[in-house]
């Protein structure tokens, strides 16, 4: 049986086509074999309708596994944040 290699370490590079963004929304949805992320940024908003314009930048999908994994590094991204910075308020307390 042959065990896995694991590599020692990795190079990050950045591909043609890439971008950078900026998004203050997120919208994801799952399914049995995807997740998928939409990042986007709120453009306007407009009383008369009660309505928020959201500009969607970019879509990303992932596997599951993937997504855990990325859940974890915001996890420790958000801790390691608020060590340096403070507490960063949970939406639900900011929209109250």
């Amino acid at each position: 049986m042959e065990t896995a290699v694991k590599p020692q370490s990795f190079v990050n590079r950045k591909a043609p086509g890439y971008a950078s963004i900026y998004a203050n929304n997120v919208a994801y949805n799952t399914n049995a074999f995807d997740f998928t992320i939409i990042f986007g940024e709120v453009d306007e908003f407009n009383p008369q309708t009660n309505e928020v314009t959201i500009d969607q930048k970019v879509k990303v999908l992932m596997a599951p596994v993937q997504a855990k994994l990325l859940r974890d590094a915001l996890v420790k991204a958000v801790a390691d944040y608020e060590e340096k910075f403070g507490e960063v308020l949970d939406v639900n307390s900011i929209q109250k």
